[in-house]
């Protein structure tokens, strides 16, 4: 049985760290989103208990825009930051990203300074390749503009 996730293209995909964002802004975000007829993707809501959560870079690459919703903790998701380097990636070919800067500073990203600096002891086991990697998409990414919202 093929699911949903793996035989559609979703209009956007959502990028965020759970455990900050979920339940008090990207969760409202894709609800309105979806009223006004939005196909969106968060790995909470379509992607059922069981699935490879590998196929998210699937995903990333067959949608039409992404949203990074960077928030305090972000860069403590290994997973958020191999999210932000696919929709990087898929941004060279055309997909446009939008980004959201939930209670941080936008410069923060683009600098990697406060929440946002990555050094070895954060993600020690990391090698540096996969560091510089997702260095130079949190630069690219706080380089665009976006909203910012709520209290820094």
């Amino acid at each position: 049985m093929v699911s949903e996730v793996e035989s559609s293209n979703f209009d956007m995909f959502i990028n965020f760290r759970g455990e900050d964002t979920r339940n008090i802004f990207v969760g409202h975000l894709y609800s309105a989103l979806k009223r006004k007829g939005i196909r969106g993707f968060i790995d909470s809501k379509d992607l059922r208990k069981g699935e490879d959560i590998g196929k998210l870079l699937n995903i990333i690459k067959g949608s039409k825009l992404s949203i990074a919703v960077f928030s305090q903790r972000y860069i403590e998701s290994k997973w958020c930051l191999r999210e932000l380097a696919q929709m990087l990636e898929c941004h060279g070919t055309g997909q446009i990203i939008l980004p959201i800067f939930f209670k941080v500073e936008p410069s923060d990203v683009k600098n990697q300074t406060g929440h946002f600096e990555i050094s070895p002891q954060t993600l020690s086991e990391e090698a540096p390749k996969t560091l510089s990697i997702w260095k130079d998409a949190l630069r690219a990414a706080g380089n665009k503009s976006g909203w910012v919202i709520g209290d820094r």
